[in-house]
């Protein structure tokens, strides 16, 4: 019986192991986006900044507040990209700590 738990125990170890080299990959693409996504939100708004004072039609007050509803879409979008980067970390650490479990589990295993 302890050899089936071996052999079950170790191949959920090599799952978890290849659910994290998956992790990596899709966190570097999530980091990626989330970089993109804010420096576009970022060069927007500076955008809208400069348009807007240099239009003269709004008090220097008020110009940032109508730049950031100007670009709206972009903030969403390096919104979105942050949760989904956080997310992928998240569940990078829950796998972490199967992993972790499951080599407890291996370590206290009767295997004499």
């Amino acid at each position: 019986m302890a050899e089936l738990d071996v052999i079950q125990i170790s191949k959920q170890i090599e799952a978890k192991i290849t659910l994290l080299e998956h992790g990596r990959s899709e966190l570097r693409g999530k980091a990626k986006d989330r970089a993109t996504s804010i420096s576009e939100y970022d060069r927007c708004l500076a955008i809208a900044i400069i348009k807007h004072k240099d239009s003269g039609k709004y008090p220097a007050t008020l110009i940032e507040k109508i730049a950031k509803g100007d670009c709206f879409k972009e903030r969403a979008a390096a919104e979105l990209a942050e949760a989904e980067y956080k997310l992928t970390v998240t569940k990078m650490n829950a796998i972490q700590a199967e992993l972790n479990g499951f080599q407890s589990i291996y370590r206290h295993l009767d295997i004499h």
